[in-house]
């Protein structure tokens, strides 16, 4: 029983001393939020950001790979994409219905096709690939619904503007946090 009640205070404390600590450091809240869909270049998205919300200001860090469809392209291998995103905004909320926008830095890593045909040991071909790195703009902007303090599910429409493959990425989004 002793024990119990240690541990109960123990925990007690732990919980007061972060809402005071949320108090005085203006942290808001926080949200996982997986995300799946399409983009530009016929294929399947899947990833998520981590949000950190502090002082009203949005904080972002995000990783999606993006794979070529093989009803898209008949041609092999099929490219892929790894979109990695570090942004900064703004969440506006109105009621139970979440408006996000965001934007900053995103560098990509793309696994292109080359032109050149490499001949397999089985007497096949396929075509040479090249590891591309560039970075680029990602801005994102979501609506939510939030059922739950702990849960909301909605849209995002992610964009990533490079000079090598501009990406227009909408994805169904479920957030699991601190929301409210």
């Amino acid at each position: 029983m002793k024990k119990q009640v240690i541990v109960s205070a123990l925990v007690l404390s732990i919980l007061c001393s972060f809402n005071a600590v949320q108090a005085q450091t203006g942290f808001q809240g926080f949200a996982l939020n997986p995300q799946a869909g399409f983009f530009n270049k016929d294929g399947l998205v899947y990833g998520g950001d981590v949000d950190i919300a502090w002082n009203k200001m949005v904080y972002s860090a995000g990783y999606h790979v993006l794979e070529e469809h093989s009803i898209a392209s008949s041609d092999r291998p099929l490219e892929t994409y790894e979109h990695y995103s570090f942004m900064l905004g703004k969440n506006l909320d109105r009621g139970k219905i979440r408006i996000q926008y965001l934007g900053g830095i995103a560098p990509f890593l793309k696994t292109k096709r080359t032109n050149e045909i490499i001949e397999l040991d089985d007497g096949g071909n396929t075509y040479a690939t090249e590891d591309i790195w560039v970075v680029g703009l990602s801005i994102k902007a979501g609506v939510k619904y939030i059922p739950f303090r702990f849960m909301s599910v909605g849209v995002d429409f992610i964009a990533n503007f490079n000079k090598e493959t501009p990406l227009y990425i909408p994805t169904l989004s479920v957030e699991f946090g601190l929301l409210k």
